[in-house]
């Protein structure tokens, strides 16, 4: 599914590195149960997690309006004038947290 064709209210998950920080996107998951979640380079804890709407991570991110993904896939790419590439999901990412933000 296209990120574009969500309807622009729906919420995705993203890091405060990437509202606060202004950290490029490098990392997308278009989870089996229909969420996306973004991240950039950085390690991502549970207080680094932040709730966004469809709209706002396009309008933070252009490159994401070509972005199409089948349930449970993932996509990356190294900077930001490199293409999406699928990938495989990276298993601290795809749980959102580092295993140290647990307790």
């Amino acid at each position: 599914m296209k990120l574009s064709d969500e309807s622009d209210n729906k919420t995705v998950m993203t890091s405060r590195y990437v509202l606060d920080a202004n950290s490029l996107i490098t990392y997308a998951v278009y989870g089996e149960d229909g969420d996306w979640q973004f991240f950039s380079d950085e390690d991502v804890m549970e207080s680094d997690t932040c709730v966004v709407t469809v709209k706002q991570i396009l309008e933070l991110d252009d490159s994401l309006h070509s972005l199409d993904l089948k349930q449970g896939q993932a996509a990356e790419r190294s900077d930001a004038d490199s293409p999406w590439q699928t990938a495989k999901q990276k298993d601290n990412r795809n749980n959102l947290f580092s295993e140290d933000d647990e307790n």
